[in-house]
């Protein structure tokens, strides 16, 4: 009984699995960490592109845009007020 408890102890597959797992886990650490901190500066460059095509294109830009204006036709000359 003793022999087949310390054969037990001694198997070493166990722990090559363990080992792995918590490389993987560490790997996924550094890739959220990494994916957080170039988010948010890859969220303002789209966000002032966004706002930069919105003002080109005559819309809000944003989630809600506005459909571009046409333009306004000129407006006639004003007569001369009068001189009192």
């Amino acid at each position: 009984m003793l022999k087949k408890l310390w054969a037990v102890c001694k198997d070493e597959e166990g722990q090559s699995m363990v080992e792995y797992g918590i490389i993987i886990a560490l790997i996924s650490v550094v890739a959220i960490g990494v994916i957080s901190a170039i988010g948010q500066k890859i969220n303002t460059a789209y966000t002032k592109v966004d706002s930069e095509l919105g003002k080109q294109l005559g819309g809000g830009g944003g989630t809600n845009p506005q459909p571009p204006q046409p333009p306004q036709p000129p407006q006639p000359p004003q007569p001369p007020a009068p001189n009192p």
